[in-house]
């Protein structure tokens, strides 16, 4: 009887490593989108320990990498929300996606892009001539981004 659950549970277990090994690629990253931050409902965002969304995704941001010369300009990318308000009852036009420029060695973040959810654009004026810069604060979903766009930078030559 010992062996038989034994190969039971060592065919389960190799059918499951198999199958992991043949799960697919999300669609979204399929587009090149990768997945930088996610936040979850615990105990500080459920109203209630028993709540039903408990553990579901609250925010979560997709990033995408936007073209720029190395050495001549900032890492930019592409900054995508996806939050569980997005759509709520007040009608009014959200952020759907930013252009998000990063100074790297000074740990500097700007945007100079705006995509709302009515199909309207905003675009920063004259960006060469813009000097307001945000720090990255630390443990905030920002840095995560951050640490995303600076990933080249970090390993490259300095120069």
């Amino acid at each position: 009887m010992k062996i038989t659950i034994r190969m039971v549970l060592l065919t389960l277990t190799l059918l499951g490593s198999y199958l992991t090994g043949q799960a697919q690629t999300p669609k979204i990253e399929q587009h090149g989108w990768k997945l930088v931050f996610v936040t979850y409902k615990d105990e500080k965002t459920s109203t209630q320990g028993d709540d039903k969304q408990y553990g579901d995704p609250s925010v979560a941001l997709f990033v995408k990498d936007f073209p720029y010369e190395d050495g001549k300009e900032y890492p930019k990318l592409l900054v995508r929300y996806l939050s569980e308000d997005i759509g709520g009852d007040d009608k009014q036009p959200r952020v759907r996606k930013t252009l998000d420029e990063f100074d790297c060695p000074r740990r500097l973040q700007r945007t100079i892009r705006w995509f709302w959810s009515d199909n309207r654009e905003e675009n920063r004026k004259k960006i060469s001539e813009i000097t307001e810069w945000d720090e990255v604060p630390p443990d905030t979903p920002v840095e995560a981004v951050y640490k995303y766009a600076c990933r080249n930078w970090w390993a490259s030559p300095k120069k």
